[in-house]
């Protein structure tokens, strides 16, 4: 995944059924370490799906809190 950013492709990219971005959808996996990586290269923390979700409101019910508060703090420092 780092080389295909470093290359240029567009970490925001919304899938188009219904909007997600990677991080929406390694919020969804609760991939923890890609979810850092993700924000760590300027990933939208404020994206929101077509259904009006950010990657935040998809922690919610998750077992992986790292995962809610990385994207909280990051919420604060965008």
């Amino acid at each position: 995944l780092e080389s295909l950013i470093q290359l240029g492709a567009e970490i925001d990219a919304q899938e188009q059924c219904n909007g997600r971005t990677a991080l929406h959808l390694a919020v969804d996996l609760q991939n923890f370490e890609l979810v850092k990586l993700l924000i760590s290269k300027g990933a939208d923390v404020h994206s929101f799906t077509y259904g009006g979700h950010t990657p935040y409101h998809l922690t919610y019910g998750r077992a992986n809190t790292e995962i809610q508060k990385s994207c909280m703090s990051s919420q604060h420092h965008t």
